[in-house]
């Protein structure tokens, strides 16, 4: 008896040490993000219509670059992609990571298979049969694979123990329909802690919960839902540490979060799609950092969007407001001024959007986020003489700091140089920058 007793407690303490690799923060119904994202990567770097992102609890990012077949990894969000794997897959849709960092992703278009890469990317095989390819990956807390697949309208689940590669279907029919027990054409997926199956049910515009070894569902969200918010063809389904549900709802191009009294539309609320930073078009599926932000791929305008945490409290602010320019300021995402880029034309800030007179100007995406505060060789940053900031940054939101920015050309580190006024903004910097004296000048970033 006293065996059977300790083989239960050991049971019992190794199913509570389990734990998720993606981030699910907890967020107050007061939270709030900056509807106007800045753009994480674009075109030039992830490829026309990106589908899946995955960020695990390192804030590592992983996404699908479909044309060339490869997987892209961000460290840390980096401005630019740290790692790069050669995956041999074509048209992928879908991607998870675990914990010790295996990374599971569709390769049904090209083989009719999940492949497993692990060891850091050196090792790969294939760990999942399917007919078709997997719209939504998912890795639950046992480790146990699951597949969403659109074309057959079903959710396959490979239990961990599985000594087969064939998965079982644990929701829908084959068929397409609307009932209970039917899904048309599901895409994102997600199992909670106690293996309720979320479905982002498509073409049925609605969020299908089945609950553990339930092949009947219920109806959360959408049409059919007890309260009412229509859904125009949602793609992906996520919940936060209190299982509040975030859904892509790609028809309509915006980003939906459920409270405890319904539904409210956070970004793209205009249903417009569109290219500007508070628009979206067709977006696929989001994750969540460490810090609440949310990440977004944006299909059609072939890009991925950082949407900022900017409140999650409920308490009135007694702090001081923000100066008016840590909200009225000109983003520049232009990569080419990263000193991580390789220069390729001779460019200089003596042309739109700098000025003579001055403005306040913000750092994001593929340009990096601030100034470079050291020297920097010449020929960088897409220019000859490389511009870098000689003094200190603010430490306290809502602070102003002032500084030199230095122009390195020959064998002096500040032949020309011009006047640099820094504001710090919560989680990031504005600066007000002049056109430097002569080009080709340029201010560098990192």
């Amino acid at each position: 008896m006293l065996t059977k007793n300790w083989i239960i407690i050991l049971l019992a303490t190794t199913y509570t040490c389990l734990g998720t690799s993606f981030n699910q923060p907890k967020f107050s119904s007061c939270a709030k993000w900056n509807d106007a994202a800045t753009t994480f990567a674009d075109q030039n770097c992830i490829g026309q219509q990106p589908t899946d992102i995955f960020i695990n609890r390192h804030d590592k990012i992983f996404v699908t670059e479909r044309q060339n077949g490869q997987i892209l990894i961000w460290y840390k969000q980096s401005p630019f992609y740290n790692k790069t794997i050669m995956a041999n897959f074509t048209n992928s849709w879908s991607l998870f990571v675990t914990e010790n960092n295996d990374i599971y992703i569709d390769n049904g278009f090209h083989k009719n298979a999940v492949d497993r890469w692990s060891r850091n990317g050196s090792v790969i095989e294939s760990v999942m049969e399917v007919a078709s390819s997997c719209t939504g990956l998912f890795v639950d807390i046992l480790k146990s694979l699951y597949c969403s697949s659109s074309e057959s309208h079903s959710i396959y689940k490979l239990d961990h123990n599985s000594n087969a590669l064939r998965p079982r279907v644990i929701a829908g029919t084959g068929c397409s329909g609307p009932v209970m027990n039917m899904l048309d054409h599901p895409h994102g997926i997600f199992v909670d802690k106690d293996f309720r199956l979320y479905v982002a049910d498509s073409r049925n515009n609605r969020i299908q919960r089945f609950d553990r070894d339930e092949t009947n569902g219920i109806t959360i969200a959408g049409f059919g839902a007890e309260v009412i918010f229509i859904l125009d063809r949602p793609t992906d389904v996520v919940l936060d540490g209190d299982d509040h549900m975030f859904i892509v709802d790609s028809g309509k191009h915006r980003i939906i979060r459920s409270l405890s009294g319904g539904f409210k539309c956070l970004f793209g609320c205009s249903h417009t799609p569109g290219t500007a930073p508070d628009q979206l078009n067709e977006p696929y599926a989001m994750a969540f950092d460490s810090n609440g932000n949310i990440f977004v791929t944006d299909v059609r305008n072939h890009r991925i969007q950082k949407f900022d945490l900017i409140q999650n409290d409920c308490v009135q602010s007694t702090m001081t407001p923000l100066p008016t320019q840590c909200s009225n300021y000109t983003l520049i995402t232009d990569s080419t001024r990263n000193i991580n880029s390789v220069r390729t034309t001779v460019l200089c800030d003596r042309q739109s959007p700098m000025t003579v007179s001055g403005s306040w100007f913000r750092f994001s995406g593929g340009a990096g986020t601030m100034l470079v505060n050291y020297t920097v060789p010449i020929h960088q940053c897409g220019t000859h003489a490389t511009g870098w900031f000689n003094g200190a940054f603010p430490s306290e939101t809502g602070t102003i700091s002032s500084g030199t920015t230095c122009y390195h050309w020959g064998n002096n580190i500040c032949n020309w140089s011009n006047g640099v006024t820094v504001t710090k903004c919560s989680d990031f910097y504005v600066f007000f920058l002049v056109a430097p004296p002569v080009c080709s000048l340029r201010y560098c970033t990192v």
